[in-house]
């Protein structure tokens, strides 16, 4: 099974978005692979890995991603994950499992039961770019009626919606107390991603399993740890952070989303400590019980534990109102040492978005101060408070009459020498929300200091409703200065960023590579000896890691000669795999079709169990654990049968068959009568697929994959959320999921 784990893994450290695309290339390969070995001719290793690797999938990995959820300490609010993005599921679980529906009515169903007609394997293969089209469309919106969110006012952090505390973090980077180091390490924080990719999560599993590096490491924020960790006081700080370890004092959320989760952090995480909680109302603001479900209770932090979790639920209302904030407060802590950072506080603000929209530039952007050696530049321009109908807004800059008074040694900007004057319009389509308005800075070479300015001015708004106008920040002041102490900070930045980048930068030789081959890795935050089993994994894995080291940097011309050399890999190596099937179960007498359903999807699967399993740790919404799941079931069908169908149907369908070729056809489907019949009506033969014991096992399949379906649809009626929550009714959806596949295999290797 190693050999299947390290075929899915491709080449060490693949490039760009390559690496979410190879995995799926195995199957594909071992389809075609089947055939092309058979001389066009149907096997049933590539099929029966296909249905055999669906049915773990959902089954197994959706079981395993049931139980992974801690319930948390309050047993009547548990913690779970629920499928935020609904109409993409929707999408492609239902092709996920009309998949294999297809199979049956192809291979089972009149008029051509047991043949795939080149017909049949084209639209099979179509129905790929169809399902990928689809489930875009559901990602953007398009089949519902909801209002695009507006995110002019909300940044995506550990998957909650965060509101942007930007300009507090630019005011601080005028603090003279504050070294250039300092500020530098700001602006990286500021631009530092959230959670990380599907890709990303599956090449860590991959790499777990086989000795290498993780990429990613959750742990405390360092800047936090040293702020709060004093020498000889070792009491612990309370406050409200993100997934990175920062203070965040302030969340928001939109209306139509059901849920918010905030996190109660600490530092430093010894002994046990507990500390209540509980949502305040603000004069004029949110209401508990209206528009929001107020909470109350108690978290405990057990030894060794940073973070715990408040889920908040908000109730949605079609109102036209203005945004509202409540606080969400810790007290009472029972470590008498222990401080609470910020005064304990949290502001949430709720997100109304059910109004046609106001358009203006950001208010941090008021006053901006830009380097003279900027260059191209761009304001942006939001569209709030709703996103219904078009909105048009002209702007133009102005260099006389300013509405915001110069400072004292301010000059006017000149067109054409400090800047070039522009003017037009922006239009906001139904649901768009943000638009760059660009500018030029030029640098005029002086080396003098420069301090010059100019405006940017938004007018006449015009919509489909009266309600549609301009917001409060209709003005940008553009200062223009000489920038050497700030190119000194970006500089600075630039480096520290490159520097987190490289930590994870795919090896840029072939010497480099063989070098990452042959080390075992291990996070920095690991301590101690490398244990025994790590070697032992190490050392089998070696020669594989050998082999992939061989495939060019994906540096290389952009990663296409790396893609294409792992693809060559991943075909030898399915190849391998497919040979070494074969060969086991025929030494133990086990037909192909239950070797595929069992060893070699199997060993397929098991990456993606573990970047399932961290998936669901990680996000705050079951998207990724489960939505990944359904959408990959389809893709292995439609691409991984798809395509392989698709070239043996046009070779026996539309090419002229040799009289011999025609003649082995005959003496191996000499006993199918389905086969035969079709032989008899059309005269010629065409690409057999004995369905024989595939189709009752996809006919199992299909049912054990509706009972799974619905019961994650029951769960989320009844508990609010598909992973997780109160833990006994987590394990009996779990044992269910893992005995329902137990009835796939046992079912398939019955009809066999």
């Amino acid at each position: 099974m190693c050999f299947a784990q390290l075929a899915s893994s491709t080449p060490p450290r693949p490039a760009h978005g390559l690496s979410r695309t190879l995995p799926l290339f195995h199957s594909s390969f071992l389809s075609l692979l089947s055939a092309l070995q058979q001389q066009f001719f149907s096997g049933e290793l590539g099929p029966s890995t296909i249905v055999g690797s669906a049915a773990f999938n959902l089954l197994i990995i959706v079981a395993v991603c049931t139980v992974a959820i801690p319930p948390g300490d309050d047993p009547k609010n548990p913690d779970g994950r629920k499928i935020a993005d609904l109409p993409t599921y929707t999408v492609t679980c239902t092709w996920g499992i009309f998949a294999y529906v297809w199979l049956i009515i192809i291979l089972v169903l009149p008029p051509t039961p047991d043949i795939c007609t080149f017909y049949e394997g084209l639209l099979t293969f179509l129905f790929f770019p169809t399902t990928v089209t689809m489930a875009y469309m559901a990602d953007k919106g398009m089949f519902t009626k909801t209002k695009v969110a507006p995110q002019s006012r909300v940044i995506s952090v550990d998957g909650s919606e965060v509101q942007s505390e930007a300009a507090a973090i630019l005011k601080k980077l005028d603090n003279p107390n504050m070294t250039n180091e300092e500020k530098a390490k700001l602006m990286v924080a500021m631009s530092s991603s959230g959670k990380p990719s599907r890709a990303v999560l599956r090449q860590q599993a991959v790499r777990s399993m086989s000795g290498g590096k993780r990429v990613v490491a959750p742990k405390p924020s360092a800047d936090l740890m040293s702020k709060y960790v004093k020498a000889g006081k070792p009491h612990a700080t309370f406050f409200f952070g993100d997934s990175q370890g920062n203070e965040c004092s302030k969340y928001a959320v939109l209306e139509s989303n059901p849920n918010l989760t905030i996190h109660v952090m600490r530092v430093p995480a010894k002994g046990e400590a507990t500390i209540k909680y509980k949502s305040v109302d603000i004069p004029g603001g949110a209401k508990a019980g209206e528009d929001y479900e107020g909470v109350e209770g108690t978290l405990t932090f057990k030894d060794g534990e940073n973070t715990k979790d408040i889920q908040i639920k908000i109730m949605d209302d079609e109102a036209v109102e203005e945004d509202e904030k409540f606080l969400m407060k810790i007290f009472d802590c029972s470590d008498p040492t222990g401080e609470l950072s910020n005064g304990g506080t949290a502001e949430i603000t709720i997100v109304d978005d059910d109004e046609p929209g106001e358009i203006g530039f950001l208010p941090e952007d008021a006053m901006m101060v830009v380097k003279e050696s900027t260059g191209k530049m761009f304001l942006t321009v939001k569209r709030s408070n709703g996103s219904s109908g078009s909105i048009t807004v002209k702007y133009k800059t102005v260099v006389e009459g300013y509405k915001t008074a110069l400072s004292d040694g301010k000059r006017p900007a000149k067109d054409a020498f400090d800047f070039d004057a522009t003017s037009g319009s922006l239009t906001f389509g139904p649901g768009e929300i943000e638009k760059k308005l660009p500018l030029t800075i030029l640098d005029d070479k002086i080396p003098e200091p420069k301090n010059c300015a100019f405006e940017v001015v938004l007018f006449d708004c015009v919509g489909p409703v009266d309600r549609a106008c301009l917001s409060a920040t209709t003005v940008v002041q553009v200062n223009i200065v000489d920038d050497e102490n700030t190119k000194a900070i970006m500089d600075l930045a630039m480096k520290l960023k490159q520097e987190q980048d490289d930590k994870y930068k795919p090896p840029d030789s072939w010497a480099a590579q063989f070098s990452d081959a042959l080390e075992i890795e291990r996070d920095e935050d690991d301590e101690g000896p490398i244990t025994m089993p790590t070697y032992i994994v190490h050392f089998i894995t070696l020669p594989w890691k050998l082999l992939f080291a061989t495939t060019p940097p994906a540096s290389w011309n952009g990663g296409w000669t790396c893609f294409f050399i792992a693809l060559l890999w991943i075909g030898v190596v399915t190849g391998f795999i497919g040979d070494l099937a074969a060969l086991f179960g025929c030494a133990i007498g086990m037909p192909d079709n239950v070797t595929a359903i069992t060893f070699v999807a199997l060993g397929t699967s098991l990456p993606d169990t573990f970047a399932s399993k961290a998936a669901a740790l990680s996000d705050d919404s079951a998207d990724a654990a489960v939505g990944n799941v359904t959408g990959s079931n389809a893709v292995n069908v439609f691409l991984g049968l798809g395509l392989p169908w698709l070239m043996a149907s046009f070779y026996w369908d539309l090419t002229d068959i040799d009289s011999s070729v025609e003649v082995d056809w005959l003496s191996r489907y000499k006993d199918e009568k389905n086969i035969m019949q079709y032989y008899k009506d059309n005269k010629r033969p065409g690409f057999a697929v004995p369905a024989g014991s595939l189709g009752p096992s996809v006919i199992i399949f299909v049912a054990c994959a509706l009972t799974c379906v619905g019961t994650l649809a029951w769960r989320r009626q009844t508990y609010g959320m598909e992973l997780g929550g109160p833990q006994p009714a987590a394990n009996y959806a779990a044992t269910l999921f893992a005995c329902l596949w137990g009835v796939y295999i046992v079912g398939s290797i019955a009809v066999s």
